[in-house]
Formats: structure tokens, C-alpha cells, sequence
């Protein structure tokens, strides 16, 4: 068409970011320290500022385990009042982890160690957590 087309990187939800200075400014953008990340999704320390880890990962992953297997997230949180993010998050971070449904109760315990709150307790690998999957 003739014009000047700038060059564009899609992001999350679909978000177009011009690159001029190249990738590097994005990766700054969305660097560790940012919070980015689907808040549902956030593990605990993430709400803390912590940057992103394989552990964090696992957080999420162990999330989105349940909700497949459940056909629901492990956490349900009241928000009628539009309360702020953070007390959204605080109510998340406190909450057991809820028990499956007796016809998937054998990924208990894999969901159980996927979300501990503390990163320590977690997988420390997804390699870990293939080997536990195949052992069901």
C-alpha cells in the first residue's frame, strides 16, 4: 500500500505493541518484575511482587489441571462489592485447595503438591509432575 508499516508484536489478550527499538524494549516491558499474568492464574508469591519461576509455572499448570479434570477453578472467591485486586488476591492466597471430584480423586495429590502456597513444597520440575501423571 505504500506506507510506513511499523512492526508489531501481539501480546497477551490480543494487544498489538509497536517494536521500534526492537524486542528488547518489550522484554523489558514485560520483564520478572512486572505482575503480569492472568490473576486466577497467579501463584502466591507472584501477588507478593516475586518475579516469574518454573514454580509459578507449575502453579498455574496445576490451576488449569484442575479446571480440566473439574470443570471449575479450585479457588472460588466472592467479589460482589468489586473489592480491589489485591483483596481479591489475598482471598485466593488464603483458601485450601479444594478436594476433586471423587471420579478424578487420584489427581489429588498432584494437584495438592502443583498449588502448595509455598514454592519450596511445589514440583521443582514439570518433568516431576509428568512422572507422577504416568504413575496414575
Amino acid at each position: 500500500i505504500g506506507g510506513i508499516v511499523p512492526n508489531l508484536l501481539l501480546t497477551d489478550f490480543a494487544v498489538a505493541e509497536p517494536i521500534n527499538n526492537g524486542i528488547t524494549q518489550i522484554n523489558k516491558k514485560n520483564s520478572t518484575e512486572n505482575n503480569a499474568g492472568t490473576p486466577a492464574y497467579l501463584a502466591p508469591e507472584r501477588w507478593q511482587g516475586q518475579g516469574a519461576t518454573l514454580q509459578s509455572d507449575i502453579y498455574a499448570f496445576g490451576i488449569m489441571l484442575y479446571e480440566i479434570l473439574a470443570g471449575e477453578r479450585p479457588f472460588k472467591i466472592d467479589n460482589p462489592s468489586g473489592a480491589p485486586l489485591r483483596e481479591w488476591a489475598t482471598q485466593h492466597c488464603q483458601q485450601p485447595i479444594a478436594t476433586m471430584p471423587l471420579e478424578y480423586r487420584r489427581y489429588q495429590r498432584i494437584i495438592n503438591k502443583a498449588l502448595a502456597k509455598r514454592i519450596e513444597k511445589r514440583y521443582q520440575s514439570m518433568e516431576e509432575i509428568v512422572m507422577g501423571l504416568k504413575k496414575l
